[in-house]
């Protein structure tokens, strides 16, 4: 049986919990992380590498290797974020990990027509609004 890649842009509280949950039998995962933590993992299991979203250069190999490319960084820019994702295969399948705070303040029901003013848009929904126009294959997660 072949292992499915998933590709983990970020690596934090909730990644940690994802990764945990995976029988690492069937999955072969990758991490990137800013800082160094190569030592937080089992590089048996699990593939390492340090990448800054700003500064490196795009990591090809291990983007194109992966069936799923999971991206929880909190984006700091849209240029940078859309310079990395306009790298990536129109056909990938991507998980994008924003939040709530999308949405104006409101009490009550809450549907996508809460998004923040178009001319009040925070890096997020400019961030979901360029995948959402890109990829066919996107899962956003709030």
């Amino acid at each position: 049986m072949n292992k499915r890649n998933i590709c983990f842009i970020g690596y934090g509280k909730m990644i940690q919990g994802i990764i945990q949950s995976l029988d690492l039998t069937k999955f072969s995962i990758s991490i990137t992380t800013k800082s160094n933590k190569q030592n937080n993992f089992d590089h048996h299991t699990i593939s390492y590498h340090q990448f800054d979203l700003q500064n490196d250069s795009f990591p090809t190999q291990m983007i194109e290797k992966a069936d799923v490319l999971v991206f929880s960084l909190p984006p700091l820019d849209i240029k940078s974020f859309s310079q990395f994702f306009n790298q990536v295969s129109l056909d990938k399948k991507i998980i994008f990990t924003s939040s709530i705070s999308i949405y104006q303040k409101n009490q009550g029901e809450i549907d996508e027509s809460g998004l923040q003013n178009s001319h009040d848009q925070s890096v997020l929904v400019q961030c979901e609004d360029f995948l959402t126009k890109r990829f066919k294959n996107l899962v956003i997660l709030r």
